[in-house]
């Protein structure tokens, strides 16, 4: 017997996810949960599996449960690289730093750019009022 690479369980899970109506997926969505997780993205462990999609680079999931007898949906995506990593945990783990240090920076700057225009926009009004009390 030979062992399915996560790729495979990932493809063949889409395709029962897409011909079945309540097919046994579990072994996919364990591992799929485990590379949410990692990525620190969410979690699907109590979640039914509804749809996965490859494609662009990227996986696709969705995902259905119901609170308080409302249907609810989430949605997931990560780079398509992961699920063919040797340690796919590993590469969601890296992924997900990567995507936060990212955002970070992307705050960081604009906090830096706010900061400059409120320094600008606090030096003219300071220069106003001293004009306007000097006259």
């Amino acid at each position: 017997m030979t062992e399915q690479t996560l790729r495979e369980i990932i493809e063949e899970a889409a395709s029962e996810l897409y011909t079945y109506k309540h097919p046994d997926v579990s072994e996919c969505q364990d591992r799929l949960n485990e590379i949410i997780v990692a990525a620190k993205l969410g979690g699907i462990s109590h979640d039914n599996l509804a749809h996965i999609d490859i494609s662009r680079g990227m996986v696709h999931i969705q995902t259905t449960y119901s609170v308080r007898s409302c249907p609810q949906e989430d949605f997931y995506e990560f780079p398509e690289h992961i699920i063919d990593a040797v340690d796919p945990v590993k590469a969601a783990t890296i992924w997900g730093l990567e995507t936060k240090l990212s955002e970070e920076k992307q705050k960081l700057g604009k906090a830096r750019s706010d900061l400059t225009l409120y320094e600008k926009r606090v030096a003219e009004a300071e220069t106003a009022l001293a004009a306007t009390a000097a006259n």
